[in-house]
């Protein structure tokens, strides 16, 4: 009795530490795979970083293409993962890209989450290691020996059959059933969807609002003026430009202010302008002295052509004060524009 609890013993745990690692792979090839198809088919907003160091990491590698090549070579290892094909190769490449991630929100970004999240990368992508040690403890040879042609041997079959590549007794390289397969593929992309749902919704810690503020902290003056020109203006947003772009003691100038002196009032203007069917607006020059900057504009709509200049001035990222002075053009003088 005692000998037969002892056996079953390591071989519970044998199958514990084997269900473990699977589910661990899984999940992460399909949090690889999610996360490397969203850079070329956008399945959730594009992080674009958590603090102004990530945020310009981020651009730079996104500029030079050098992000392309990261995210093809995180979807096919998610690929390998999921597909259980190629797993120990698999890991080796997902290395790099693990301590790229860990490194990116561990030192560049730094708050809570992103530390949580570094630290678990690294984590499943070495519990996945764990599981195929057996393949890398060659590597780990002190004495490695001599260069030889047995490994070629080995890969193209034409070795020794002691020297041949190992096989499961269902020949197919794996004990997985094709069902648990399955079932394991589905189980890592709906827990990939769910917790990418959560992370990116608008109450999660990288919501739309939280990577704004972000981009906002990295801003110039004229980046904030023009930024608040394009949502307002071309995107037709008036709503989420004044809510991220003007500041709580924001004091409009503009003639007639009276009106619409602050923010509440403003928004109410801008509305009205910035939606108006057929009205087009677009930014010609712009002039930066300092924390003012100043837009010229050509406005058309369906009253003939206004030329016109917004003044802001811009505190801690945020516009605080705007002026304007327009005129309506005549016939030709809005051809001349």
């Amino acid at each position: 009795m005692g000998t037969t609890a002892e056996s079953v013993r390591p071989r519970t745990a044998r199958r514990g530490f084997q269900l473990l690692v699977y589910c661990v792979q899984f999940f992460f090839g399909a949090w690889f795979l999610y996360n490397g198809l969203n850079f070329f088919v956008t399945f959730f907003p594009q992080p674009s970083g958590s603090s102004p160091l990530s945020h310009e990491l981020i651009g730079a590698l996104i500029h030079s293409k050098l992000f392309a090549v990261v995210k093809s070579l995180e979807a096919l290892t998610g690929i390998a993962f999921l597909a259980n094909r190629w797993v120990p190769l698999a890991t080796v490449l997902a290395f790099p890209i693990s301590f790229s991630i860990a490194h990116l929100n561990i030192v560049a970004n730094g708050d809570l989450f992103s530390i949580v999240t570094g630290v678990v990368v690294i984590a499943l992508n070495a519990i996945i290691a764990l599981g195929h040690l057996d393949r890398f403890l060659p590597m780990l040879a002190f004495n490695q020996g001599d260069p030889s042609v047995a490994g070629l041997g080995a890969l193209f079959g034409c070795a020794a059959p002691e020297q041949r590549v190992p096989r499961a007794r269902n020949g197919r390289g794996n004990h997985l059933r094709p069902w648990v397969h399955v079932l394991g593929i589905l189980g890592g992309v709906a827990a990939t969807a769910g917790f990418e749902g959560w992370t990116t919704s608008a109450h999660g810690p990288r919501s739309s609002a939280h990577y704004a503020s972000v981009e906002n902290a990295s801003m110039t003056p004229q980046e904030v003026a023009l930024t608040f020109e394009r949502i307002a203006f071309t995107e037709h947003r008036p709503q989420e430009a004044v809510a991220r772009l003007l500041g709580p003691s924001f004091v409009d100038h503009e003639a007639g202010g009276a009106h619409f002196g602050d923010r509440t009032a403003y928004l109410r203007h801008l509305t009205s302008v910035s939606t108006e069917v057929g009205a087009i607006r677009t930014a010609e020059h712009v002039v930066v002295e300092g924390d003012i900057v100043m837009v010229h504009y050509i406005r058309r709509d369906g009253a003939g052509t206004t030329a016109g200049v917004d003044i802001y001035r811009i505190a801690h990222r945020k516009i605080v004060e705007h002026w304007n002075v327009a005129q309506r053009l005549s016939p030709e003088s809005a051809v001349t524009s």
